[in-house]
C-alpha cells in the first residue's frame, strides 16, 4: 500500500475530511488530495504532524508494505569492538603471510 493509500485510508478511520485534515496540519484541501492521489509527498514537518494525528510512525507512513517484510533478513550480529578485534587479529595474519611470501 503506498502513501496515498494509508493516507486516505488513516483519514477515514479518524471521520475526517480533506479539508478537516488539512486545517489541522495547516494546509489546503488540494494538497492532502494530491498526497491521496499519489502527485506529491508532504513536507518534512506536515509528516511529523500527520503521524501525531494518525498515532503511527512515519516509517509506516512512507513504506510501501510490499517492501517492507519480503526479505527476510537473518544474520549474525557483532558488537563493534569484537568487530574491531577481528580485524586486528585478520592484519596481523596478513602480516605473516606476507613475510613467509618475502622469505
Amino acid at each position: 500500500m503506498r502513501f496515498g493509500e494509508k493516507l486516505f485510508k488513516l483519514r477515514k478511520e479518524k471521520g475526517l475530511s480533506q479539508e478537516a485534515l488539512a486545517e489541522q496540519i495547516g494546509t489546503t484541501r488540494q494538497a492532502v488530495s494530491k498526497w491521496e492521489n499519489n502527485q506529491g509527498f508532504p513536507e518534512t514537518e506536515k509528516l511529523l504532524q500527520l503521524s501525531n494525528i494518525f498515532e503511527t510512525s512515519i516509517d509506516f507512513l512512507l513504506k510501501d508494505e510490499k517492501s517492507s517484510n519480503t526479505v527476510n533478513e537473518s544474520g549474525y550480529y557483532v558488537s563493534k569492538e569484537m568487530a574491531t578485534g577481528f580485524i586486528a587479529n585478520q592484519k596481523k595474519i596478513c602480516n605473516y603471510v606476507g613475510i613467509g611470501f618475502m622469505s
